[in-house]
């Protein structure tokens, strides 16, 4: 998948990185798993420390949220 690309969430792969299409302020999330039927659990990483994320929350979406992808984080840059 390219970069930038509006899509949902429920094609998201573990180690994705994305932001929500409707948060104004683009919080990066990275999906790890998915939950249950339909829920899907991401880590909310807010800033960076020494080059790694810091990670917050664990949030669950619905499977129809609406993302931007960014990139996967176990592939190179």
């Amino acid at each position: 998948m390219t970069r930038n690309v509006v899509t949902e969430i429920d094609k998201l792969k573990p180690g994705d990185r994305f932001y929500k299409l409707a948060n104004k302020s683009k919080t990066p999330f990275e999906f790890i798993q998915e939950e249950s039927h339909g829920k899907y659990e991401v880590i909310e990483t807010t800033a960076m420390k020494n080059g790694f994320p810091i990670q917050n929350r664990i949030k669950i979406f619905r499977g129809n949220t609406r993302v931007v992808f960014l990139r996967n984080v176990n592939t190179a840059p």
